[in-house]
């Protein structure tokens, strides 16, 4: 027998009155506001034919995926408030995939502090850009690893992996931690896998593009001269 005072179509939900104290509403507002915090710093970047991600790294200075930008041509940008502006190449290291770009517009906010290292296992956001409105996926850091040189030579500060969806117009967009830190730039490495080029590197490779506009690689080179041997050949 149902009590006719038991209405139970209209029985009060305390959960759902405070959705903070559902712990998975929670989880998800966080992440959107980790999003809300770093977006202003985040721009479309435009090369030829290219769609890519860049982020403001210093006042008129947006940092990007080298290997995203095309030889030559004009190169633009989209901020989070959609104007579009040209870009100049400063310099870029394919060895790093780091590129610098000047943009006459210094208002972007910087990228979010830098974290001090990663950990495996430990929750990830790529924030990249499309058409200026920001895109995000949500991942784990799936490998941490020392120093490393790329196929080109270049040395990386720690080999970062993620477990995060990436694509072409994400790539070049910041790694947050869970704190909202960005621990590096997130692109395609070997099997188009995601990683991340650290922080530390960035900072080494663009000061010396912003000084010198590359950066200078030794090399072993061989040069052949002929000479005369005891018996007077050649």
């Amino acid at each position: 027998m149902v009590d006719e005072d038991d209405s139970y179509g209209e029985k009060e939900h305390p959960m759902t009155d405070n959705p903070a104290s559902i712990p998975l509403l929670a989880f998800s507002a966080a992440l959107a506001d980790l999003v809300r915090g770093a977006e202003r710093s985040i721009v479309s970047v435009q090369s030829g034919r290219a769609r890519s991600s860049g982020f403001s790294w210093r006042p008129g200075l947006v940092v990007a995926a080298e290997s995203t930008l095309a030889e030559d041509g004009e190169i633009s940008v989209v901020a989070h408030d959609k104007r579009s502006s040209r870009a100049r190449l400063v310099g870029r290291d394919p060895s790093s995939d780091v590129a610098v770009l000047r943009v006459e517009r210094e208002d972007l906010a910087q990228a979010p502090t830098p974290a001090s290292n990663a950990t495996v296992g430990a929750l990830a956001v790529v924030l990249g850009a499309r058409d200026g409105a920001p895109a995000a996926s949500f991942g784990a850091v799936s490998f941490v690893g020392p120093q490393w040189r790329s196929l080109r030579g270049g040395l990386i500060d720690g080999r970062i992996e993620l477990d995060a969806n990436l694509n072409r117009a994400t790539e070049g967009g910041i790694a947050l931690d869970a704190e909202g830190r960005a621990f590096g730039m997130a692109v395609f490495g070997p099997g188009r896998r995601a990683i991340v080029i650290p922080m530390a590197t960035i900072e080494r490779v663009a000061d010396i593009l912003v000084a010198q506009g590359k950066v200078g690689r030794g090399y072993l080179g061989l040069r052949l001269q002929p000479i005369r041997n005891d018996s007077g050949g050649i």
